[in-house]
């Protein structure tokens, strides 16, 4: 077994010094008592902000309905000819047919937009990797990103959509004198990072301005901190891999490596970065790059080549899935597969899961375990407390008068977890703050 392998399955290793089970439990009940204080004592909302950004989402959303149907060249009009048609031809007196009104395209009906894309623009037919069925989900659209001038400004008016509906009409449907009330869920992932709804703070964007919704109490203010290139580390210690260990001990760029390795521009080598990271094979490549299958394959093939070290530690995850053998991470948490698959797009999806169990799921655990030690500290002196997470990010409310402290605090807890599992490259932390109105 290799020191890759090792990595990935250690059902008898301790976690920080105590059995694997009894640090889960005692974790997961610190990190939901922290929790408990937030959904008790709610997060302050500014009303008039609230407004004023929903005002503008809502102008957003209504300046891209014509610019759709500007880029669709015609085609949603003969959509609503040919719906108008079928009510007319439904009725059989004159009077409703003289009364009945010609029917409006709706971009967020599916039925009505697979009708447009796939029969009248004649896109590539996208379908559901998992009921095969047609899609027009947010990994279709992302797919034809490209292939037409429609689909951009379809993904922008379905982002503004949703959050509106999530943070705007969320959070006026939730307010309670002032405040909401968030619920975590410190089990509600399978990789073991904290869930969020009512509303979803997890999922808060960083553009925007939605997150100057809420604001500290009077007397205080926000101290966020996030942490450096957290999967980049956690992969590179893992795999102990060449190229990672470069971007995390000297400052080399991913992006920039990714690039000069595949002789393509910057941009291209981030989105192909990331879209290795979720599990891209081939035909993704394809995509991404605009080349044929082979051409594709050998993108691949050099990509892996580069970084040899990942590859070997994403073969050990996968070869786990095979053989029936447990994810575990150094927390002591453990992701199980099933021993039979029903097809191959499960057992694929399965081996992408299992390196996001290791790296998503240390990664997940670490912060979480840092949010609860900087939350008992601050507690402990009275001068602040934890709130929520962020993906990697911890947002803390501190005393003014104390926020300096209440920083070294929070940095002090978020680093300090890589010492706690023997990291071995550095774990570092970015405060921001402090602030008065958690902005972009």
């Amino acid at each position: 077994m290799g020191n890759t392998e090792r990595a990935v399955e250690q059902p008898e290793k301790k976690a920080l010094g105590r059995t694997s089970q009894a640090f889960l439990v005692e974790h997961v009940h610190l990190l939901a008592r922290s929790l408990l204080a937030t959904e008790i004592g709610g997060i302050a909302v500014d009303l008039d902000y609230l407004v004023k950004r929903g005002q503008e989402l809502q102008e957003k959303i209504l300046t891209l309905k014509p610019a759709m149907r500007k880029a669709a060249c015609g085609q949603v009009e003969c959509a609503e000819v040919a719906a108008w048609r079928e009510k007319l031809d439904a009725y059989k007196t004159e009077r409703g047919r003289k009364n009945c009104k010609r029917p409006e395209f709706s971009f967020d009906s599916p039925k009505q937009l697979a009708d447009l894309l796939y029969r009248r623009l004649r896109l590539p037919v996208q379908t559901d990797p998992k009921t095969r069925n047609v899609s027009t989900g947010d990994l279709a659209l992302e797919s034809l990103e490209k292939a037409h001038p429609l689909i951009p400004l379809l993904r922008e008016y379905r982002g503004h959509q949703k959050v509106y509906g999530s943070y705007i009409e969320g959070t006026l449907e939730r307010l309670v004198e002032g405040r909401v009330y968030p619920e975590f869920r410190v089990n509600g992932t399978k990789t073991g990072r904290i869930s969020h709804v009512n509303p979803n703070m997890g999922q808060l964007p960083r553009e925007g301005g939605i997150r100057g919704i809420y604001i500290p109490d009077p007397g205080c203010v926000f101290i966020t901190a996030d942490y450096s290139q957290l999967e980049v580390v956690l992969a590179a210690h893992f795999s102990r891999d060449e190229q990672l260990l470069r971007v995390v001990n000297e400052g080399a760029s991913l992006h920039d490596i990714t690039a000069a390795a595949l002789q393509i521009e910057r941009h291209t080598a981030k989105t192909i970065n990331f879209a290795i990271q979720y599990g891209a094979g081939v035909s993704k490549i394809r995509d991404i790059l605009g080349c044929d299958q082979a051409a594709a394959e050998r993108a691949l093939a050099k990509y892996w080549d580069t970084y040899a070290g990942l590859k070997r530690l994403v073969d050990d995850c996968h070869r786990c899935v095979e053989e029936g053998r447990p994810i575990t991470n150094p927390f002591g948490r453990s992701r199980h597969f099933p021993a039979a698959f029903k097809d191959k797009w499960e057992k694929e999806r399965a081996k992408r899961q299992s390196f996001n169990a290791l790296i998503q799921g240390t990664g997940g655990d670490l912060t979480s375990r840092a949010f609860y030690l900087a939350d008992d500290r601050l507690r402990g002196l009275g001068i602040g407390k934890s709130l929520f997470t962020v993906h990697d990010e911890v947002i803390i409310q501190a005393k003014k008068a104390h926020w300096e402290k209440a920083q070294e605090i929070l940095v002090s807890a978020m680093e300090s977890v890589g010492r706690e599992i023997e990291l071995t490259v550095p774990l570092k932390a970015q405060p921001s703050g402090p602030t008065e109105r958690w902005e972009d």
